[in-house]
């Protein structure tokens, strides 16, 4: 932290950095819209699941109906 570097020494510690943290900078980012595209596509999965739920419980009620009137007719 102490020594006197020459400029070209900054020159060269200042491009081999910059232009690994640009590199992390680019593998983070595509990460991070790798992870949105996923949570996207869990997002439309769950959506249908709770589409398919309703339906099924929906399915469920008319079935009740259909047994308590078969029973009331017996």
């Amino acid at each position: 932290c102490f020594e006197i570097m020459q400029l070209e020494e900054v020159m060269y510690l200042h491009g081999k950095f910059l232009s690994n943290t640009k590199n992390l900078i680019q593998k983070h980012q595509s990460s991070i819209e790798h992870l949105e595209h996923q949570m996207k596509q869990f997002k439309n999965e769950l959506r249908t699941c709770y589409d398919y739920k309703h339906k099924l419980e929906q399915e469920r009620e008319k079935s009740k109906q259909i047994v308590s009137i078969l029973t009331t007719m017996m």
